[in-house]
């Protein structure tokens, strides 16, 4: 090749590399875990504990108590900079010393991405999903009634209150593009953006992130449900805490067997749906009360839906068939009682 256009080939190239740097550069800040897990240990671990359980050994001191970091209720709640504000300390009670005064903002998202590291993501629960939005719901009394009832116990006041996340589709099925980081947008909780995006005919699925209190210890557990309330997935979230994890594991074949149980029109407890995995009582005992807050959380969630859409009744048509993950469910019209009735 002449000299000139080795030249002009070299100078293309270099044009590709710094434009292609240029666009890298405008994307959004991704933490490194690594060293998040390091600032974590020596900023945040004496008091949230050293695995984000909100257990550290100064945690008896503090009033009011740390929060549970890695948590995924917590995690996917609020936009990326109202995060990073809040590892910060932008809302750090009175008399709390401030977490911004040996934190950058770019330690917030290494810290964050350390966090986060562990927990599966709305987008690895359900694939198909592109948005979504983060609901936090107070149960009333009569929701706390029918909880108690199919929990076996009353539920203490610590929760009484769920995080759960509505996950949609946006477009007819099969021209759906699922985001480019594999991970739903959040639609913002004001009224125009529900209305527009938030649609009750592309809603695939309800997720949260339940901890399970058992006898050896307190697990995590990422429960999956489908539109009918139906469990589809349920998933112990890995922990750093060996314990944990160990306990996690050896539980998790008993915990995907209760896939398949529930549903909207059924109202027996959910349980172990393989006639050869027996649950035992701990854990039965924790997933009877971490579907109901579940369920009870979803049905606050569809009377606020009902009266965003009560003029557009179109939006509670479901399509044909949605797609979600591996498995296919078929809707018909819902929410009428004509159709409860003919089900009945």
């Amino acid at each position: 090749m002449p000299r000139p256009l080795k030249f002009v080939a070299c100078a293309l190239a270099l044009g590709v590399f710094v434009a292609t740097t240029a666009h890298a550069d405008d994307a959004p800040l991704t933490g490194d875990s690594y060293a998040g897990g390091r600032l974590y240990a020596v900023d945040c671990a004496a008091c949230h504990g050293a695995s984000g359980d909100g257990n550290g050994p100064m945690a008896q001191t503090l009033n009011p108590r740390p929060t549970r970091l890695r948590d995924g209720s917590f995690l996917f709640s609020l936009p990326e900079a109202e995060m990073v504000k809040a590892i910060l300390g932008a809302n750090d009670p009175a008399g709390v010393v401030a977490h911004r005064q040996g934190l950058s903002e770019l330690d917030a998202h290494d810290i964050l991405a350390w966090l986060r590291g562990p927990v599966p993501t709305l987008g690895e629960l359900v694939p198909t999903a592109a948005r979504y939005v983060s609901a936090t719901e107070k149960l009333d009394k009569d929701a706390l009634a029918r909880a108690a009832k199919e929990a076996g116990q009353p539920l203490p006041e610590a929760e009484h209150t769920i995080t759960e996340y509505v996950l949609f589709l946006l477009k007819p099925v099969g021209t759906e593009t699922p985001p480019v980081n594999g991970h739903p947008t959040r639609i913002p909780n004001n009224p125009g953006k529900l209305y527009a995006e938030a649609k009750p005919n592309r809603k695939v699925a309800f997720v949260a992130y339940e901890p399970l209190k058992l006898d050896k210890g307190t697990i995590e557990a990422a429960l999956v449900v489908d539109w009918q309330m139906m469990l589809t997935q349920v998933r112990a979230v890995p922990s750093s805490d060996p314990k944990v994890e160990a306990l996690g594991r050896k539980l998790q074949p008993i915990l995907s067997a209760y896939v398949g149980s529930g549903g909207e029109m059924n109202r027996k407890p959910v349980r172990p749906q393989k006639r050869w995995v027996r649950a035992p009582k701990d854990v039965q005992t924790a997933m009877l009360l971490a579907y109901a807050r579940l369920r009870e959380g979803a049905a606050m969630y569809k009377i606020g839906e009902q009266n965003r859409f009560w003029d557009d009744q179109d939006s509670f048509k479901f399509p044909a068939a949605v797609d979600q993950g591996k498995v296919k469910f078929q809707f018909k019209e819902h929410g009428t009682k004509k159709h409860h009735r003919r089900r009945r």
